[in-house]
């Protein structure tokens, strides 16, 4: 039999039953604020010992909430075999040979809001599979060989609202296909063999969030989405497909859409016209077969973006190219080739605050390169080529706070690379700076004795830099060290 303790379900004589503490952060939470000696109802992976699912083999579990059967060689549920788990809000069957699903598997789960299926072999869903479960809200099908997908698999009045179908074998979705569920909310169908998208796909369901990646779709057309809801789309992600092609003003019908991914596709080049009329706020175009960013593309439409992600990409940057992006928060440019930085680069980007543009081939930061950004607080140069940094380098970064220069090969540092007019209430310097120099050949003499006594530098990050000339010690005890080196 199995003893139930006040905070998690235990077993002596069943060395597979244990308690889950992950399961989910809901139920952890749930779990942490249960009173002592209230019987606990949450969490356990229980012990069917494979093959087919039973009655009797899950009648010790009648008071769970929720119930994990975790690898364990499952084949099938017998019909009507989980009858007695009415308490069951969040199942979860993982890891396993499921087959077939049927509406028999499931009956008597009236309170069940939460299946989880991932990882079987499910290769068929019958028709009113989900039927028996009433408030089924979160379904996932997700790794197993499903390849068809039908409207008889919903009820008429379902509750679902989110679905995932990642990782499977669907070649096609026809029109009208999710036409029944009216409360879905997220769609995930990523991981799949999917070619096309078909007008109408989507009709009648009001998404917030739409996941189609890793698929082999080469284009994208306004048509795709026709029937959405236009009012409530807010995420799109079509990242790791084969897209070539993006349709002028694909996206005009889905005005709401904040959140547009992008990325790891060959996509070669982009036009203002892609985004006619949209209010975009996050846009990844990471590994896009980028090499040139047209003038004016950020102007209009794109004007909104406030997260705009360009690494791996071959970038030649031009003067004013980011202009019109007034609200620019975050803007990453790693990996992208990018040899030569200068002022004009950034005009018009007031808001930003944080800057990547680590892994480039950036030798020498020249005079006032970011005299413009007065807002940023993170400047990230990581392994670059850099090996001076001109005086007044860093002018106008008025509220800088993270300084990254790690893996370059600067041997010293001066202190005037920063406007002391910049920062006239605290001494001509940054009030606190974490400036990160690991991985370069640093040579700790005289050249860096300004950095003596200096609180607004991090000296944590002081204590990662390894004199070059003194391998067996670091910038920090240099520092601290009078008597040592030639300034002594």
């Amino acid at each position: 039999m199995l003893a139930v303790g006040s905070t998690k379900c235990r077993s002596s004589a069943v060395k597979d039953i244990e308690a889950v503490e992950n399961l989910s952060h809901e139920y952890t939470a749930e779990k942490t604020q249960m009173k002592r000696g209230e019987q606990s109802t949450l969490c356990f992976r229980i012990a069917v010992l494979s093959g087919i699912v039973t009655p009797e083999k899950v009648s010790n579990y009648t008071h769970c909430k929720a119930i994990k059967i975790r690898g364990q060689g499952i084949l099938d549920v017998e019909d009507g075999a989980l009858t007695s788990l009415e308490n069951v809000e969040r199942l979860e069957i993982n890891f396993n040979h499921l087959e077939t699903i049927r509406r028999g598997m499931w009956h008597g789960l009236q309170k069940l809001t939460d299946l989880n299926l991932y990882e079987n072999h499910i290769v068929k869903v019958e028709a009113h599979a989900f039927a028996e479960i009433p408030e089924l809200s979160h379904l996932t099908l997700s790794g197993n060989e499903i390849s068809e997908i039908r409207p008889d698999m919903w009820e008429e009045d379902n509750k679902l609202y989110s679905l995932s179908l990642y990782n499977n074998s669907i070649r096609n979705l026809s029109p009208g296909v999710f036409g029944k569920l009216k409360h879905l909310r997220t769609l995930d169908i990523s991981g799949n063999l999917l070619m096309d998208i078909e007008s109408g796909t989507f009709e009648g369901l009001g998404l917030n969030n739409l996941y189609i990646r890793r698929n082999r779709l080469t284009e994208l057309r306004a048509d795709m989405w026709q029937g959405l809801d236009r009012k409530m789309l807010g995420i799109l992600s079509v990242e790791n497909n084969l897209i070539q092609h993006i349709e002028n003003q694909c996206f005009s019908s889905l005005p709401q859409l904040g959140s547009l991914f992008l990325s790891h596709n060959p996509l070669g080049q982009i036009t203002i016209e892609m985004f006619d009329k949209t209010s975009l706020r996050f846009l990844y175009l990471i590994s896009t077969g980028l090499t040139k960013l047209n003038r004016g593309l950020f102007v209009d439409s794109l004007s909104s973006v406030e997260d705009l992600r360009l690494d791996d990409n071959d970038l030649e940057l031009t003067p004013d190219i980011f202009q019109g992006l007034t609200d620019l928060t975050f803007l990453h440019m790693k990996n992208c080739n990018i040899s030569d930085i200068r002022p004009e680069f950034w005009n018009g980007l007031e808001s930003l605050m944080f800057l990547y543009l680590g892994q480039n081939r950036i030798e020498s930061i020249r005079s006032r390169t970011f005299q413009n950004l007065h807002g940023v607080h993170k400047l990230d140069l990581e392994a670059n080529q850099i090996r001076y940094l001109e005086p007044q380098s860093l002018s106008g970064l008025r509220r800088i706070t993270n300084l990254n220069l790690k893996h370059n090969d600067l041997s010293t540092l001066n202190q005037d690379i920063f406007n002391a007019d910049d920062f006239p209430d605290t001494d001509g310097h940054p009030f606190m700076l974490n400036l990160d120099l690991e991985g370069n050949p640093i040579i700790c003499d005289q050249a860096l004795d300004w950095m003596i006594g200096q609180d607004w530098l991090s000296q944590w990050y002081l204590s990662k830099v390894t004199c070059a000339d003194h391998p067996d010690m670091t910038l920090q005890e240099y520092l601290k060290c009078y008597t040592c080196g030639p300034s002594s």
